[in-house]
C-alpha cells in the first residue's frame, strides 16, 4: 500500500480548494472535489487544485499501538488548564466542563479509532426529533428519505455489511440469546470491516479481520475500512495533494470589504516552521501560500494564529 500523504516540500504557493481535516467530512469532500477537478481537466477546461491539510500523521497498518502502554504513549489531553502531549498523537481526548470527546488525530481522522459500526440516523421527518432542532435544517432535508441515496453511496464506499453468518462471536451470541422473547427485534448493524483478503473497489489491498478486537486502537491487519482504504486513496488518485503534520488555527478573508476575496488559512507545519495559506475564492486562478521564516526557537505546541504581518506579505 503506497503512502497517501505528499512530502511537505511539495506544498505549493496557492490552492483553489483547501480541505481542513481528513475525517469523514474532509475525506468525502476531498474525493469529490478532486474527481470534479480531474473531470474538468479531461474535458480540456481550466482545472483547479485541491489539497488536504491534516494535523496528525499518516499511520499505516502495523504501526498502531498493541498494548495499553503503547496506547497511553499515543495520547494527548486537552483541558481547561492546558494541553498535554504531542498535538499529533493518535488519541486526542478533550475534557471540558460541558462535554468530553475522544477524536482520532491522524490521516483518516476518527475512522482510525472508532468501532466501524455504521448506523444511519433517523430521518428528520421522524417525530423523534424535537421541532426546534428540525426547524434549523433546510426544508429539503426535512423531507422523508431526503438523504437516502447519499447514505447508500457512503455505505457502498465503506463496504459496510452485517457480520457474516459463518463468523461467530461469543459476545454477539450471548447478546442475541439474552434478547430472545424480548419485544425488541434483534438487529445486526452494518460494520465497515473486511472479512476476506481482496483488492477493494479503490484498488487497495485489504486483509481479513483477525477478530483481535483492537478496532478502537487502530487496525494492524488492513481489514478495517477506515478512510485510508477508500475515500482518501480515491482523492489522491484524482489528483488531490494530502499533507500531514499541519495544524490549522484560523480561516479568514484576505479582504473583508471585498465581495469575492481570497481566503487566508492560518496554519503551521508541526516540527518545522509556520505557514500561511491563501486560497482563492472560487475556482479560477490560484490563491497563495507563503512560508513565514522559521522562528529562532522551536515553536510552542499550543495553538497559535499566524497573522499576515508586513514581513509575511512581502516574503
Amino acid at each position: 500500500m503506497p503512502n497517501l500523504s505528499t512530502p511537505i516540500g511539495d506544498l505549493r504557493a496557492r490552492y483553489d480548494v483547501v480541505v481542513i481535516g481528513s475525517g469523514y467530512g474532509g475525506a468525502v469532500v476531498a474525493r469529490w472535489m478532486a474527481k470534479s477537478a480531474r473531470a474538468r481537466r479531461e474535458r480540456g477546461e481550466d482545472p483547479f487544485t485541491v489539497c488536504v491539510l491534516e494535523r496528525g500523521w499518516e499511520i499505516r497498518p502495523g504501526q498502531y499501538p498493541t498494548s495499553l502502554l503503547g496506547a497511553l504513549r499515543s495520547g494527548q489531553l486537552d483541558t481547561s488548564i492546558g494541553h498535554f502531549g504531542r498535538p499529533t498523537s493518535l488519541f486526542d481526548l478533550r475534557m471540558h466542563r460541558d462535554v468530553t470527546v475522544l477524536v482520532g488525530c491522524g490521516l483518516g481522522g476518527t475512522s482510525l479509532i472508532n468501532a466501524s459500526v455504521i448506523l444511519e440516523p433517523k430521518d428528520l421527518s421522524d417525530p423523534v426529533w424535537p421541532d426546534t432542532l428540525r426547524a434549523r435544517w433546510p426544508a429539503d432535508l426535512q423531507k422523508k428519505n431526503a438523504l437516502k441515496s447519499e447514505f447508500e453511496r457512503v455505505r457502498e464506499a465503506l463496504d459496510a455489511k452485517p457480520l457474516p453468518d459463518d463468523i461467530e462471536l461469543s459476545k454477539v451470541t450471548r447478546l442475541v440469546e439474552s434478547a430472545q422473547g424480548d419485544a425488541h427485534k434483534v438487529h445486526r448493524p452494518a460494520i465497515a470491516v473486511s472479512f476476506h483478503t481482496h483488492v477493494n473497489q479503490f484498488g487497495v489491498q485489504q486483509g481479513r479481520c483477525a477478530l483481535c478486537g483492537n478496532c478502537i486502537t487502530g487496525c494492524n491487519y488492513s481489514a478495517k475500512n477506515t478512510l485510508i482504504m477508500n475515500y482518501l486513496p480515491a482523492a489522491a488518485a484524482a489528483g488531490a495533494s494530502i499533507f500531514c503534520g499541519i495544524q490549522v488555527s484560523a480561516v479568514e478573508p484576505s479582504d473583508a470589504r471585498a465581495e469575492a476575496s481570497d481566503w487566508l488559512v492560518h496554519a503551521r507545519i508541526l516540527r518545522a516552521t509556520r505557514a500561511m495559506v491563501q486560497v482563492r475564492h472560487g475556482l479560477g486562478p490560484h490563491g497563495r501560500l507563503r512560508h513565514v521564516r522559521p522562528p529562532r526557537r522551536r515553536p510552542s505546541m499550543t495553538p497559535t494564529t499566524t497573522r499576515a504581518s508586513s514581513d509575511t506579505r512581502r516574503a
